[in-house]
């Protein structure tokens, strides 16, 4: 249900994208129809819980060289938007990472680590895996190349930043996220022969093996990064 948003997602995109495609959970509102309007390829599914993100789908019916991965309340600028086409010619990159800030109420945090955080945005297909558990995002068995020059607008109708949506949506997210690391053994992939070579499936393995540790080490970590970051 983005009808609110979708319209301005797929125009940032329009004449940069050879296809768009665009997989829909079910919605109740007009996101499908704006999608189809806009010329992208839809893909309807009942997207249970369990395999909430199904990213993979889109990444099997994409044919491009190149994904650009973005959501639906998200945007490309002009910059980056004119920057795109020069990227995908690297014979280096494989995949290239974008700054994303938190929003709030009044724009985008613009300092301490909120302001400092990273999308995974754009990859060479053929060098993309993804593990299909909820927040876990496509990455490459490549060459990522991280680039604070440009940005992924993401400006989500609420304030994104305070104690009120923090806790509701974590709520919300850490039992989908319980309930799919529960089941990981049928857990959709992308490009990933063999999954227990895999580094992102054995990480999340871990986690299943050794909950309390698995936590313990991501709030070291994470605590870490905070202070690092400002």
């Amino acid at each position: 249900n983005e009808e609110g948003f979708l319209g301005a997602c797929l125009e940032s995109v329009r004449g940069l994208a050879d296809e768009i495609v665009i997989v829909d959970g079910g919605s109740s509102d007009k996101t499908v129809e704006i999608a189809k309007a806009a010329g992208a390829r839809v893909i309807s599914t009942t997207n249970p819980p369990m395999f909430h993100i199904n990213k993979q789908k889109a990444l099997d019916a994409a044919k491009g060289d190149w994904i650009l991965h973005i959501d639906a309340d998200e945007l490309i600028n002009s910059k980056l938007r004119k920057a795109i086409p020069l990227l995908i010619k690297s014979t280096y990159c494989d995949a290239y990472s974008f700054a994303w800030p938190y929003p709030e109420k009044s724009g985008y945090i613009n300092k301490g680590p909120f302001s400092k955080t990273f999308k995974h945005a754009l990859f060479r297909k053929k060098k993309l895996y993804m593990v299909g558990v909820s927040h876990e995002y496509p990455r490459t068995y490549g060459n990522i190349c991280r680039n604070k020059n440009f940005r992924i607008e993401h400006k989500p109708a609420y304030d994104n930043f305070n104690f009120h949506v923090f806790w509701n949506k974590w709520q919300k997210w850490a039992k989908i996220h319980a309930l799919q690391l529960n089941n990981l053994k049928s857990i959709p992939v992308y490009n990933i022969h063999d999954k227990n070579s895999n580094l992102q499936f054995k990480r999340l393995q871990t986690t299943v093996n050794h909950p309390i540790l698995s936590g313990l080490s991501d709030t070291a970590k994470f605590i870490l990064i905070y202070f690092w970051r400002g």
